[in-house]
């Protein structure tokens, strides 16, 4: 379990796309802004995926899991260099950067991750949960739904997902 925002994040290596992940693991981090309201507690589940071993990736995930996150940023951005098109990746180097503290560079990258896969549940959920810290319910909403739609529905976090969406209530407009 990672720490951002006071709030748990949770480095699953469980992916529909990916196959034989292991464990979740833990690491303190730096918060970020608390929003208005409590998030779901198990958000911002990222940092997913397997790699060959030597890769860029792969040394961005086992630098995340170490803490490493200035030099885990740095192996996503090397891989992103080789290939942009990579959601999974994006959305590592958002949670990366969302635990160093870089919100705004945490945003943009999950926002990279739903530009090339807008149905992703980790990325939808991931911006999510960062939009409803910065207290934009709407656009948090928008994102929860979206996870709720393309998550399987065995997902460890649709209760949670489901419960947070239900406590920022029906809302006006999901911009």
């Amino acid at each position: 379990m990672l720490i951002a925002g006071g709030a748990a994040v949770l480095v699953t290596r469980e992916s529909a796309r990916f196959a034989g992940l292991g464990k979740r693991e833990s690491a303190p981090a730096p918060a970020v802004p608390a929003a208005p309201a409590p998030a779901p507690r198990r958000e911002d589940r990222a940092v997913t995926g397997q790699e060959p071993p030597g890769t860029p990736e792969s040394r961005g995930l086992a630098l995340a899991r170490g803490g490493a996150l200035d030099d885990a940023a740095a192996a996503f951005r090397r891989a992103l260099a080789r290939d942009p098109r990579r959601p999974d990746v994006w959305n590592n180097l958002g949670v990366v950067l969302i635990r160093a503290g870089d919100v705004d560079g945490g945003l943009a990258a999950f926002r990279e991750a739903l530009a090339l896969s807008p149905t992703d549940p980790e990325a939808n959920r991931n911006l999510a949960v960062t939009l409803d810290r910065r207290g934009e319910p709407g656009a948090a909403r928008r994102h929860y739904r979206a996870f709720l739609a393309a998550a399987a529905p065995d997902h460890p976090d649709r209760e949670e997902v489901a419960r947070r969406l239900g406590a920022l209530g029906p809302g006006g407009t999901d911009r």
